[in-house]
């Protein structure tokens, strides 16, 4: 059986300091469109970002404009 590991979800400490941004800002860009949704862990307790899509991110703003 050919089964894969979920990713790990990034969670909003993680996050902010990944991107040195203060929570506000952070669920401001969600807001607006300027960085993905967190998704909720199967448990439903946690609320947090694929590493692919904080590199995602990362690729986009590498070639757009910086924030």
């Amino acid at each position: 059986m050919n089964q894969s590991v979920p990713e790990r979800l990034i969670n909003i400490k993680e996050m902010l300091s990944l991107i040195n941004k203060a929570r506000p800002t952070l669920y401001t860009m969600v807001k607006e469109g300027r960085f993905p949704e967190p998704l909720r862990s199967p448990s439903g307790r946690t609320l947090g970002w694929l590493p692919s899509q904080y590199q995602e991110w990362l690729s986009e703003r590498q070639g757009g404009s910086n924030e």
